[in-house]
This record gives C-alpha cells, sequence and structure tokens, in this order.
C-alpha cells in the first residue's frame, strides 16, 4: 500500500529551480491570489520555475474562483500557501534571512475528495497532512491522505494511506469498503499506527461482515520515508494477514486483491450464505463463485451450496 500510494502521490511533485531566494512573500501571494488577482506566468518567473506546474487559472470573469490560506509552522520556520480551485496547489516557501525561499510544490487532485489539511506536530516536528484524490472510478474511488515531514529540506510526501475508499464489483465479485485514521503515533515521530476497518458486501444489499487492523509504520534513521512494520487484527475474529495481505486490502486499485483471496477473508459470512435458505444471496454467491479459480475455499461453499435442504 505504503509504495503503490507514495508512486501516485509523487505525480504531484514538480521539479523546481534551488536558486530562487527573496523573490515573493508567501503572505502577500495569498492576499493576492484570494482576491483573484493572479498572474501566474509572473509569479512562477519570479520564483524561479522553469517547467511550471499546470495550475488552473483564477479569472473571476470567467467563474474560475481561487481562495488561499497561509499556514504558518515555526520550528523550523516557513508558510506553506495552500490554493484552492479546480485543483489543490500547496506552495512551500523556507524562511531564508530577511526573505524568503521557495522550496517546492505539491498538488492535490480534487475530484471527489480534497480542500482538507492540517498540521500535525510531534515532539520537535511538524507535518502537514494533505487530502487528495485516489483512485477513481465507474466501480472504485478512494481518498488518500499525503504527509509531508515539514522538518526536511524536500517538499515530498513521507507516507500515505487510503482514509477511505471502496470498489464495487457490481455483483460479480466481493465488494469492500475502507476507512482509516491516525491511531497513535508510538513513543517517537517515527512511528505511526492506523486503526484500518475492511468492511465486505456483494456490492448491493448483503452483508459480508467486517474486519480491523492495527497497522503500524515506521522509517528507520536516515529514511525519509514511512513503511508498514507490521500489522495486527484489532479484535479476535478477524484473521490475521501477511503485512503484502494487508497492503493489497487496504489499497483501492483497479488491479488490487482477487476474489479468491477475498473468498478467505469472508468465509464465516460465505457459508452461513451457502447453506442458509436465503436463495437470492445463493444465487449472487453461485455467481461469484463461477468466475473464480479452483481454490479449497471455493469448493467448501460449492459443496455446500449443493447440499439440499
Amino acid at each position: 500500500m505504503m509504495w503503490s500510494m507514495l508512486r501516485l502521490l509523487l505525480l504531484g511533485i514538480i521539479a523546481i529551480s534551488a536558486c530562487s531566494r527573496n523573490a515573493i512573500n508567501p503572505y502577500d501571494l495569498a492576499k493576492s491570489i484570494d482576491s483573484h488577482n493572479v498572474d501566474w506566468a509572473s509569479i512562477w518567473r519570479k520564483l524561479g520555475v522553469t517547467d511550471p506546474p499546470d495550475i488552473p487559472r483564477c479569472d473571476p470573469s470567467s467563474g474560475l474562483l481561487c481562495s488561499a490560506a497561509a499556514i504558518t509552522v515555526f520550528n523550523p520556520s516557513q508558510v506553506i500557501v495552500a490554493v484552492f480551485g479546480p485543483e489543490d496547489v500547496y506552495l512551500r516557501f523556507l524562511e531564508a534571512g530577511s526573505g524568503w525561499r521557495y522550496a517546492g510544490n505539491y498538488i492535490a487532485i480534487e475530484k471527489n475528495f480534497g480542500q482538507r489539511y492540517e498540521i500535525s506536530r510531534r515532539f520537535d516536528k511538524s507535518f502537514l497532512r494533505v487530502s487528495t484524490q485516489g483512485a477513481n472510478g465507474s466501480n472504485w474511488d478512494s481518498e488518500i491522505e499525503a504527509w509531508f515531514d515539514l522538518s526536511l529540506p524536500d517538499f515530498k510526501p513521507v507516507f500515505g494511506f487510503t482514509a477511505q475508499g471502496s470498489e464495487n464489483r457490481m455483483g460479480l465479485g466481493i465488494s469492500r469498503e475502507v476507512h482509516a485514521g491516525v491511531l497513535g503515533w508510538g513513543s517517537d515521530p517515527d512511528t505511526i499506527d492506523l486503526d484500518v476497518e475492511i468492511r465486505y458486501s456483494s456490492g448491493y444489499d448483503i452483508d459480508l461482515g467486517f474486519a480491523r487492523y492495527k497497522a503500524t509504520y515506521e522509517r528507520p534513521a536516515k529514511k525519509a520515508e514511512y513503511s508498514l512494520r507490521e500489522v495486527r487484527p484489532f479484535q479476535s475474529d478477524s484473521p490475521a494477514i501477511s503485512n503484502k495481505a494487508f497492503e493489497d486490502l487496504a489499497d483501492i486499485v483497479d488491479d488490487g486483491i482477487s476474489n479468491e483471496q477475498l473468498l478467505i477473508y469472508t468465509q464465516p459470512r460465505l457459508k452461513q450464505i451457502a447453506s442458509g435458505l436465503n436463495a437470492d444471496a445463493k444465487d449472487w454467491l453461485r455467481s461469484v463463485l463461477s468466475v473464480c479459480k479452483d481454490t479449497p475455499e471455493k469448493r467448501t461453499l460449492q459443496a455446500l451450496l449443493q447440499n439440499k435442504r
């Protein structure tokens, strides 16, 4: 989950010139953008950006309105200018002597999610947490939360996870919803615990149960990015799974976890359906099994479906 999401998040990172110092006051920039008086071409020239990001125009005459906020962080001293429009853009400025040094930007895709940020502080480190659109399509949707360690010189995500998401397999498989939040930081800022809940269904009206996990992420000394250290069930009836299986389960992507693997996680509820009296639910299960490869779980369910009651 961590690496696949970071690859998605890094698409928003644009290369910048390292020589732009004292070019623009970030507070003045935020005020200018918020008043819809924006000349992006001039701004990029002043910042020394030779390959600027494709930021939508802020043009009130065309109905393209933008708003801005200046996020102040004191240690180290910096300002993040958050620009909200058709897409969300975060511009970082570090204090440099008597002025400011432009230190990078991040574009958060805004479709079904976005326009959410917060600063979290732990010990001597501050983190910017940004919402961005993840996987999106007719059958799946997700919100990614990207984290930036503001004590580092680079303005790149060091951590990311699916805050919420869903994949609906339209009756041809086992659908799932994901909800995750920060459970705690552990004993230091280099450890993050997530509370992750997975709910399973037919995609329509059949509840297939849920599982909860505690996922612990950490980063080794001298490393910028967090990675999954371990995952544990949060309740006794949630099955233990490997780190790789958890990442596949909690990440919403179009080529993700297989139906055969989902049969394992939902086997208790599927057994109840296969041996029960709900004809519609049993028909749905038969249709799912018809597109699954031959596995022990599939054979168990088929045997239960064939029993006459």
